[in-house]
């Protein structure tokens, strides 16, 4: 016997009535050994599994909508967009470097968002160009205000399109 383990045996093996309480404890037992690829040589710290995933944007998204509630009549998630808050179309993007430069894609994406007739009607508007918001996080940003759209700096290749960075809370 010793440390071999028959793996055959392992993958095939059944709990007895006899000893329900093991029943759990062999399971993630299992689950350890095929995580190695039944060979506990293998174990090496560099490569680490974490625990759990957490969706970064979303959760960025859900702050901002928080954010946006406090001084703001907020529509979310309104054909596929993140926000319409009064004549504006917000999206949030969790991706730090929209401080240095911007996503053509992302930028588009909103671009079609107004054109949108559905969307453009919603937030009133008919001839005029929508105006297009990207939010992204920035540990030196700012704090949301009321004033959103006057406190965004400016995309200056497209015509009432602005982005602004806020902070994130460190507590």
């Amino acid at each position: 016997m010793g440390d071999e383990v028959d793996i055959y045996r392992l993958q095939n093996f059944k709990n007895n009535a006899f000893f329900k309480d093991y029943s759990e404890a062999l399971k993630l037992a299992k689950m350890i050994l095929k995580r190695f690829a039944y060979n506990l040589k293998n174990t090496n710290t560099k490569n680490l599994t974490p625990p759990f995933y957490i969706n970064m944007s979303l959760l960025f998204e859900q702050y901002v909508y928080a954010l946006l509630l406090d001084e703001n009549e907020v529509k979310y998630q309104f054909k596929k967009t993140d926000f319409l808050v009064n004549d504006m179309i917000i999206d949030t993007k969790y991706k730090p470097q929209y401080k240095d430069k911007n996503e053509d894609e992302d930028i588009a994406q909103l671009a079609r968002y107004g054109r949108n007739k559905a969307i453009r009607q919603e937030i009133n508007l008919d001839e005029q160009i929508a105006k297009c918001l990207i939010i992204y996080p920035n540990k030196n940003g700012q704090d949301l205000t009321d004033n959103l759209w006057n406190d965004a700096a400016e995309i200056t290749q497209f015509k009432e399109f602005k982005k602004i960075g806020i902070k994130l809370p460190t507590n």
